[in-house]
């Protein structure tokens, strides 16, 4: 974390603390949160500072400045976008199955018995659960190879949900029921508009807290087959997206794949 830029002692209005709060987020994530997002930005903090007891913004400011790091944290996690749902730009997966031969060909090449994912910027787990229902499906044909995904996310809360696999039954019923079927319980009385995913898709999927700007040191020496980074790169600055492009090459193996979202 960098330190608080030590600006607690002004008088703050509601706008020029979205801006303060907007350097914060760049600083730490990456994120960039310019003009087009201030109105978020101002309508989230004023939910923060209400959920504070109705504190006024130089308040607010003071209150930071002595939590920096707890509170940035969570501003992180308050402001960067989660939007995410199943199976989201289909034709990735349509793309990974046209090419599917050749990634367990060359997992075989290398001695191994996984085809092993990285589903990096995951939010709540939601490509997470796409990639393993498509994977637990489509390797069928493959005798034995198996899989396993790794989601990280920057925000722990988006971990967590992940990890935890349940989902408004609203989310998952537009899934094709080929890949559905057999994957997910559903709730009963107080809970039946609630799913969750059964033990043999979520042993396969692990969740980790992981910052782009930080992809080598919370990586390691972990490569991967296929690596999905997607529809977060429109929140970065040019020269941020060189650094994390080239972070993620160093982590997928040299006949694999770097997927990113349609528009980027």
């Amino acid at each position: 974390m960098n330190m608080p830029l030590k600006k607690a002692g002004k008088t703050w209005s509601i706008e020029s603390l979205a801006n303060y709060v907007s350097e914060i987020v760049a600083k730490d994530s990456g994120n960039i949160l310019g003009d087009k997002q201030q109105s978020m930005v101002v309508s989230r903090l004023r939910k923060r500072l209400l959920d504070l007891g109705g504190i006024g913004p130089s308040e607010y400011a003071a209150y930071l400045d002595k939590n920096y790091q707890r509170e940035t944290s969570y501003l992180i996690s308050l402001l960067t976008t989660h939007h995410t749902f199943f199976f989201r730009e289909f034709s990735h997966f349509d793309f990974i199955l046209e090419n599917l031969d050749k990634i367990v060909e060359n997992v075989k090449k290398r001695g191994d018995k996984k085809i092993r994912v990285l589903s990096a910027a995951c939010s709540k787990g939601q490509e997470v659960y796409s990639l393993a229902m498509f994977f637990n499906l489509h390797l069928k044909k493959y005798p034995g190879i198996d899989f396993e995904i790794l989601g990280t996310d920057i925000d722990p809360e988006c971990v967590k949900i992940g990890s935890n696999g349940v989902y408004q039954y609203q989310e998952v019923k537009s899934v094709p029921r080929v890949y559905l079927q057999g994957n997910w319980q559903r709730g009963t009385g107080k809970i039946a508009n609630f799913v969750k995913v059964k033990s043999h898709l979520k042993e396969r999927c692990q969740f980790d807290v992981m910052n782009l700007m930080s992809v080598k040191r919370s990586l390691g020496t972990k490569k991967f087959d296929l690596i999905m980074c997607r529809n977060v790169f429109i929140y970065f600055k040019k020269e941020d997206i060189k650094k994390i492009v080239k972070d993620f090459e160093g982590h997928v193996h040299r006949e694999g794949y770097f997927i990113t979202g349609l528009s980027e």
